[in-house]
């Protein structure tokens, strides 16, 4: 299996892009994937998770790109940007370069996690786009960044032996454009140290999937990834049934592995073969691409 990496035009940032084009043996597909990765360290976890699936869509005859949003990974820009519309706007250039490629006019979004709410936004704004696949998408965006936090204020239990600035705070800081220093740390920041800006918290808080669903059409596939068996939680139950009523057909469903993808759990994955095998049972059965 091939792969091409290449830099691309976004808003005057160059975005780096990876291809993976189909070989000649592979069936002719109509469709090309656009791969959306995660927020902050879950798009470097969840990183080698999405190659591993792209090289399958190849051999599906399904070419794909994947792509680092403004000041992620190796891309130009500062990470405070990438604000909800940035990453939004990102997609959509990767989408030009996905089309330019692969010679295809019909694409499926694939997204993990808030990478999986961007995807889901911007199928909402394509009507190109025939099939849509969630894995754990963040349906609220804000309640999902409050909660990371929270290992902020862990970590500062480690540092300090004590909490020395509330998660509130910070957010209040952040939004005033405060540095929140405790012994020369800026806990304006999300546990791996990614910083925060005023900017993002903005665009997240203004992102419901549950409330403000995307108008969307296509084919659509939203899994729940858990580590221990059980059912998907509510607000998935409440996102697929939002999207229905847009007149998307969604089919919710559940996959239980050892360690989530977005996680450095007890046991290190690369690969999440279980998730990979539901996805393209899915594509099959709705003969993707034609």
């Amino acid at each position: 299996m091939t792969q091409e990496s290449f830099f691309f035009e976004a808003n005057g940032r160059r975005l780096l892009g990876v291809y993976f084009p189909v070989t000649a043996e592979a069936p002719r597909r109509s469709t090309a994937a656009l791969l959306f990765g995660g927020f902050a360290g879950e798009h470097v976890i969840c990183r080698p998770h999405l190659v591993a699936f792209a090289r399958l869509l190849q051999a599906e005859g399904i070419p794909s790109l994947r792509f680092d949003y403004t000041g992620y990974g190796d891309s130009e820009g500062e990470f405070t940007a990438a604000t909800m519309e940035q990453m939004g706007d990102d997609a959509m250039a990767a989408l030009k370069q996905l089309s330019r490629r692969s010679a295809r006019d019909r694409f499926m979004l694939l997204g993990v996690r808030l990478g999986a709410t961007v995807a889901a936004q911007v199928a909402g704004l394509r009507p190109d786009v025939s099939e849509l696949v969630l894995w754990e998408p963040v349906p609220d965006t804000w309640k999902y960044i409050y909660a990371e936090l929270r290992q902020t204020v862990a970590m500062q239990t480690l540092l300090f032996r004590d909490v020395k600035v509330t998660r509130d705070q910070i957010v209040e800081n952040v939004m005033a454009g405060k540095p929140s220093l405790v012994d020369g740390y800026d806990m304006n920041c999300i546990d791996d140290g990614f910083a925060l800006g005023r900017e993002f918290i903005e665009s997240v808080k203004g992102v419901d999937l549950v409330a403000n669903p995307p108008r969307t059409r296509a084919r659509t596939l939203l899994l729940h990834l858990r580590e221990r068996p059980g059912r998907a939680p509510k607000a998935l139950v409440a996102l697929a049934a939002a999207l229905e009523e847009q007149g998307a057909n969604c089919e919710l469903d559940v996959v239980q592995q050892q360690t989530a993808m977005w996680k450095h759990g007890r046991y290190y994955m690369t690969h999440s073969p279980l998730v990979y095998e539901r996805t393209l049972s899915w594509l099959r059965d709705g003969v993707v691409g034609g």
